[in-house]
């Protein structure tokens, strides 16, 4: 784990959970993903749920991974928005290295090609699992402090 990982993890109080949410990064991140901004995901994720037991892990887990690929749904779609060869202009959304391109003019997109209603398809399933893992685990009262 790398110096810079240390310092997001910071609020991280065990080696444990420390060791469990570079665990997770690893399972999660895919090649050409920024495995920094990730580790900062999972671990403001992770401090925020507050998962003590099993069930909890599991669920907490679930949420993370589910909220990553909506992330990563996301950018898919503008990634074949953009490659449309619509207009584009040059923009800084201060989460990436590199700047990006976005669309000047939505009335010029394609939406309804198949691939792109593919990956919205994708995005309403993936939001509605997203919404009930988080329904289960509120309904739970998990991460509540109950010193």
């Amino acid at each position: 784990m790398t110096r810079d990982n240390r310092k997001v993890l910071a609020g991280i109080k065990t080696n444990k959970q420390t060791l469990y949410v570079a665990g997770l990064v690893n399972k999660l991140a895919i090649r050409g993903e920024n495995k920094q901004k990730c580790m900062e995901f999972v671990g403001k994720l992770v401090l925020e749920l507050g998962p003590r037991t099993e069930l909890e892990k599991l669920l907490a887990e679930k949420i993370i991974f589910l909220w990553w690929k909506l992330r990563r749904l996301f950018e898919i779609e503008r990634i074949m928005l953009t490659e449309q060869n619509v207009p584009t202009e040059i923009y800084d959304d201060f989460s990436y290295e590199v700047k990006k391109r976005r669309v000047r003019n939505l009335k010029n997109i394609k939406i309804y090609s198949p691939q792109i209603q593919e990956v919205i398809g994708q995005q309403i399933a993936t939001e509605k699992a997203l919404s009930k893992a988080l329904d289960q685990y509120t309904s739970r009262n998990i991460g509540k402090d109950d010193k």
